[in-house]
């Protein structure tokens, strides 16, 4: 936990944003970093990841970071067009489509559900 209650969105890692960010993060705040450039962001993403005791997250930052953040329906290919950071392991959105369209031709078509997918009422008084 951060010495000072204060968070600092900090933005540009660059020649002089970097220094001022790691004397916010020496002074004890709680400091989120955006940076354009990846060859200016890696050597501070580095530097923060061995010098502060809890994890560093990154979404897109380095690999040096603790951990990662990456958006569930971005990794899955379930969105049409995914930022340079993510990374696709697969691509579910067109097998959700085809999923989703065959159920709702057999809903339309009266096709399912069948007896087999359904669950029948118990009748408290037989039935004649």
């Amino acid at each position: 936990m951060s010495k000072n209650a204060q968070k600092v969105g900090w933005i540009g890692a660059g020649r002089m944003g970097a220094p001022m960010a790691e004397r916010l993060l020496k002074a004890g705040y709680d400091v989120s970093i955006w940076n354009r450039t990846r060859a200016k962001a890696e050597p501070l993403a580095a530097k923060i990841t061995r010098e502060i005791a809890i994890p560093t997250i990154g979404i897109g930052a380095s690999a040096v970071c603790d951990g990662q953040v990456l958006v569930l329906e971005d990794m899955l290919g379930l969105s049409p067009r995914a930022p340079k950071f993510v990374k696709r392991y697969t691509d579910l959105g067109p097998v959700i489509d085809q999923a989703v369209s065959a159920y709702a031709a057999e809903v339309r078509s009266r096709a399912f559900p069948t007896a087999d997918h359904t669950y029948a009422a118990r009748a408290k008084v037989p039935v004649k």
